[in-house]
C-alpha cells in the first residue's frame, strides 16, 4: 500500500510535467490511465512478492496519479452555466 501511495504522489509531478507538453491534460491522463490498466495484472495476479511491489508502484504511478487530473478535465469539459 505504501508503494501505491508513493507512486501516486510522484506521478502528480510527472503527469503535471507531461500535461504541459503538446498532448495536454487529456492526453497525459489518457496515457497514464492506459498504462495503469495494463499494469494491473502485475499487482493483482502475481504470487511473486517483488512483482507485486513493482505492480503496486506502477499502478500508483500511472493510475492513481492520473486521477488528480480528472477534476481539471471535467471543469474544462463542462463550464459553469451563466447566471440568470
Amino acid at each position: 500500500m505504501l508503494l501505491l501511495n508513493v507512486g501516486g504522489v510522484t506521478s502528480a509531478i510527472a503527469c503535471g510535467r507531461l500535461a504541459e507538453t503538446a498532448m495536454g491534460r487529456r492526453g497525459a491522463a489518457t496515457i497514464m490511465m492506459a498504462i495503469g490498466i495494463a499494469a494491473t495484472p502485475l499487482y493483482v495476479l502475481t504470487a511473486n512478492t517483488i512483482l507485486m511491489w513493482i505492480g503496486a508502484f506502477a499502478m500508483g504511478f500511472f493510475a492513481a496519479g492520473a486521477w488528480g487530473w480528472c477534476r481539471a478535465i471535467s471543469t474544462n469539459a463542462s463550464p459553469p452555466r451563466p447566471g440568470p
